[in-house]
Parts: C-alpha cells; sequence; structure tokens
C-alpha cells in the first residue's frame, strides 16, 4: 500500500514539467499543498519559491502572494520580509524597460 501511494506522490512531483503555461500555477499550488500536508513546510517553501521563478509574468503576483502568507503561517513575519524584498528585486527587473 505504502509503495502505491508513494509512486503516485513522485508522479504529482513532476506533473508539472510537462504542463502548458496556464496551467502551471495550478500545479504548483496543489504540489506545494500536498507538501504542506504529508511532507515538510520547508519542502514547501521550496515548491511556492520555484513556482515564482517558474509561473508566467501576469501570476507572479498571486502566487507571491499565497507564497508569503503560507511563510508568515510556517515560518513566521520575519521570513515573510525576506520574501518581500526578493519579489519586489524581481518585480523591478521585469518591469524595466527593454
Amino acid at each position: 500500500m505504502f509503495f502505491f501511494c508513494f509512486c503516485g506522490y513522485r508522479k504529482s512531483q513532476f506533473s508539472f514539467l510537462q504542463a502548458p503555461a496556464e496551467d502551471v500555477k495550478s500545479l504548483y499550488l496543489q504540489y506545494a499543498k500536498l507538501e504542506e500536508d504529508y511532507g515538510l513546510a520547508g519542502r514547501a517553501m521550496n515548491v511556492y519559491e520555484r513556482a515564482v521563478k517558474t509561473v508566467p509574468n501576469n501570476e507572479k503576483m498571486g502566487v507571491y502572494e499565497i507564497y508569503i502568507a503560507r511563510a508568515a503561517e510556517f515560518l513566521g513575519v520575519p521570513k515573510t520580509r525576506i520574501i518581500y524584498e526578493v519579489s519586489m528585486q524581481r518585480f523591478f527587473l521585469i518591469m524595466l524597460p527593454k
């Protein structure tokens, strides 16, 4: 029984790699929720970090909002400041004229 559950878990970890761009956000958020429920909070935070790097630019703000809220819950408010500062730097680079 454990083997089948573990195999399903492993499949869900990598299903977002082949997803179309419009589905990447929801898959990353589902994967992070899976890590929160059955894994470790630190791994869930890593998933959120990868999500904000991978999702399309028009969806980054929503992922950052969720990431900051979950970081406040799991890691405390001081960690959210670091995430917020990184997000502002990334948005500044996105908004620069080319």
